[in-house]
């Protein structure tokens, strides 16, 4: 294996479901992946709540979190939660 295709596995073992799609499709433009790309992925990994803090949320907060994530904001606290389920794990 060489270093451009570890540092895509170290990429994407870093980030949620949601951020590693995001970024897979970014890298896979170009053929490339760079530093910078594996920071950026890091650094969305850091910002996605534990599923317990989602839990915890206001609802008007569930619907910010699924709209930023490309996820349907409709329906019942519990349906946010469960869309978001899939991002976070």
């Amino acid at each position: 294996m060489d270093m451009e295709q570890g540092l895509l596995i170290l990429g994407i073992g870093l980030v949620a479901l949601e951020g590693a799609r995001r970024f897979l499709r970014k890298v896979l433009a170009d053929g490339k992946i760079t530093l910078d790309e594996i920071m950026e992925a890091v650094e969305i990994a850091k910002e996605l709540p534990s599923l317990s803090q989602v839990k915890r949320m206001k609802k008007a907060d569930l619907v910010a979190l699924c709209e930023e994530h490309g996820l349907d904001a409709d329906g019942v606290k519990a349906d946010l939660i469960e869309r978001l389920e899939g991002v976070l794990e």
